[in-house]
């Protein structure tokens, strides 16, 4: 499965949005979706994830495990 910067980063990429423009929809600063993005910071809330994946068309629920 794989992790949630990785499908962001596609994501993005197939909608040709700049991480301007995401950072414009969601109010979150460029620096941080680069954090987000590369990996760099482990951190993510969860608010935040649901901002950039109701901008981005991502469904969570995909990363929901089964127990």
């Amino acid at each position: 499965m794989k992790k949630f910067n990785e499908l962001m980063l596609k994501r993005r990429k197939e909608l040709g949005m700049t991480r301007y423009k995401l950072h414009k929809l969601t109010g979150l600063s460029q620096q941080m979706l680069f954090k987000i993005e590369s990996n760099i910071d482990n951190t993510l809330k969860l608010e935040n994830a649901v901002k950039i994946a109701k901008v981005l068309d991502i469904d969570l629920n995909i990363f929901k495990s089964v127990i």
